[in-house]
């Protein structure tokens, strides 16, 4: 109700709390103007704070609330310090983030936009530029989110779901294909936020050292039945007699 604020054109502290999320202006907020107050009757159209993980206001419509805040995103299901997408993308120019704990987030922004509590995921095994000649290789890797779809391609072509303990551990036993290998583990978060980490590697073609040992062996074979062979030769010669004056 601003018509119960004293000084509607500084407005100090403004605070817009919701059960998902909080926003806390840094400097005061110009909240005079009539088309202002009209829109301060149907905030909910402008201000996005209901959605966990995600908060919105649209500054060309309401302009007097693009200023510097912090914002607080309550109940997100994060294990470890998610990251806060602007726009959809990373944006450090923007975004500062305070703390994490238990499940809630607090974090600085210069400007307002669509901010969104993304996941990150990580391959942890095998590492980056591997090489083996070892036909499947265990993926393991983890993810922030646990309540985050996660699901693997092996040059393109797709693994399908991976299953995601409660401290975002997954792994999974995958063929490789003889040459270049390129693994990609992508993740989609409950507020649809995306992130994905990829390592690649070269299975090499595996030495048939029972096969190389077989010919070996029947080289040696042959060679040996040529000495006995020319030795038999040899003995069976006769002696050529000396020539006496």
């Amino acid at each position: 109700d601003l018509s119960k604020i004293s000084d509607p054109a500084k407005v100090e502290n403004l605070t817009l709390d919701a059960k998902s999320n909080k926003i806390k202006f840094d400097l005061p907020v110009d909240l005079s103007t009539v088309g202002t107050r009209d829109k301060f009757k149907q905030l909910d159209k402008y201000v996005k704070v209901d959605k966990v993980g995600t908060i919105s206001i649209d500054s060309v419509n309401l302009p007097a609330l693009n200023k510097s805040a912090t914002l607080t995103m309550k109940h997100l299901p994060f294990v470890k310090t998610p990251r806060v997408l602007v726009n959809g993308k990373e944006d450090s120019s923007v975004t500062k983030i305070i703390s994490f704990k238990n499940g809630t987030l607090t974090f600085t922004v210069t400007h307002f936009s669509t901010f969104t509590a993304a996941p990150t995921i990580g391959i942890n095994e095998p590492a980056n530029n591997f090489e083996t000649n070892n036909k499947s290789v265990t993926l393991k890797g983890t993810v922030s989110d646990p309540t985050s779809s996660v699901s693997a391609k092996l040059n393109n072509k797709n693994l399908g779901k991976l299953k995601v303990a409660t401290n975002g551990a997954f792994q999974k036993e995958v063929d490789l294909e003889e040459g270049l290998n390129k693994l990609i583990v992508s993740a989609l978060g409950f507020n649809l936020a995306t992130a994905s980490a990829s390592i690649s590697g070269i299975l090499k073609e595996k030495t048939n050292f029972v096969f190389l040992y077989l010919i070996l062996a029947f080289l040696g074979l042959v060679a040996l039945i040529i000495i006995i062979f020319s030795l038999s030769k040899l003995r069976k010669k006769k002696p050529i007699p000396l020539e006496t004056a």
